[in-house]
């Protein structure tokens, strides 16, 4: 049984490469439940797991293979049909495969009667029943009875991908270049899990466009220029961009990347929270409280800060919440609590008030 640790969620690299290499041993479980906010690294396994199986690329419709979909509600999970699924031999493949998608089983609490049901599935998997039950699930829930108990089983899997530290996406997408036969400069390479949110499926959608933009063009060294140029911007890379401008005192920059955010009908509250939280960042690193931000990221921060004040940072963090507060109980509508935002940034010492402090 693999296992992730608590305290560590940046080993889900670890968790996956130990996962497949017990796979291509020759050590196929009788039930995988993956899950994590990492998808790129639950389907990658699955893919993997299927390709292992020698599945034809039809498998979905082969007779041994059985699917249930429970969109996120395990009162749809129709355990005497799932368990009759389960006790039917093989028609054609080696194994009666079930693929059970977002049952929440690992999640909640269950009933006495979806306990009972569970303790007749467990019974069956460790029997010499030739089953394989996988289950792609959204979340587990490790202190849970039924997630402990599948922990103590033999011959089962339980693996939670949480999302990457910058460090190892760095590492890793440096990596994928080099086996493209591409190289990229420090800053660019620091800047990509920001814009891509610290997701490695994203990472690699944009790795695969860098790669086709280099050959279109003849390039082998990807700078931070390629990068800004071809990747899509996300919600907070656009914050990002509006604050730099902000920083600058580019009011012209500030209102074309306001103006972004509205036609892309992003939500005032998340607009405000990231907002409120890049003014954080910047408080911290105006008083040297710089541990965990990349040096990408770090130098930007630093070059901001210098055009504020501690007293402005911290105006501007409270005028946040009351953004926030005036916009939720309708005292002003988005568009006049995003340019008053607008106004109290440039000017901090505007005596505007929404809310009692």
């Amino acid at each position: 049984m693999i296992r992730k640790s608590k305290n560590n969620c940046t080993d889900s690299l670890v968790i996956y490469k130990q996962a497949l290499q017990e796979l291509h041993s020759g050590n196929v479980k009788t039930a995988y439940v993956l899950s994590g906010p990492e998808n790129f690294l639950v389907q990658t396994f699955r893919q993997e797991l299927i390709k292992f199986l020698e599945l034809p690329e039809d498998w979905r419709e082969q007779a041994d293979v059985h699917v249930f979909d429970c969109d996120n509600n395990l009162s749809n999970l129709d355990w005497p049909s799932f368990l009759s699924e389960c006790r039917m031999p093989p028609f054609f493949l080696e194994r009666r495969i079930m693929l059970v998608k977002k049952s929440d089983l690992f999640a909640r609490s269950l009933t006495n009667e979806q306990q009972k049901h569970f303790a007749e599935f467990i019974e069956l998997l460790q029997s010499d029943c030739p089953l394989l039950c996988l289950f792609i699930e959204d979340k587990i829930d490790v202190r849970l009875k039924q997630t402990k108990a599948w922990q103590k089983l033999s011959g089962v899997g339980l693996y939670n991908f949480e999302l990457l530290d910058e460090a190892t996406l760095t590492a890793w997408v440096q990596k994928s270049l080099a086996q493209r036969h591409l190289s990229i400069t420090r800053d660019a390479l620091n800047s990509l899990p920001s814009r891509c949110e610290n997701s490695l499926a994203r990472l690699q959608s944009e790795i695969n466009k860098l790669q086709l933009y280099c050959t279109a063009n003849k390039v082998t060294v990807i700078d931070l220029q390629t990068v800004d140029s071809l990747l899509q911007a996300d919600l907070q890379a656009n914050v990002f961009d509006f604050l730099d401008a902000l920083g600058n005192k580019n009011l012209s920059a500030a209102l074309s990347k306001l103006n972004a955010l509205r036609l892309n009908r992003e939500p005032v509250p998340v607009i405000l929270l990231l907002i409120a939280r890049h003014m954080r960042e910047l408080f911290l690193v105006k008083n040297n409280a710089t541990g965990g931000i990349n040096a990408w990221k770090l130098r930007k921060l630093q070059e901001q800060a210098g055009m504020f004040s501690n007293q402005d940072l911290q105006q501007l963090i409270m005028f946040c919440a009351d953004c926030d507060f005036a916009y939720k109980n309708g005292i002003l509508a988005e568009d006049a609590v995003l340019d008053f935002l607008l106004a109290k940034i440039f000017q901090t010492d505007l005596p505007i008030k929404f809310a009692e402090n």
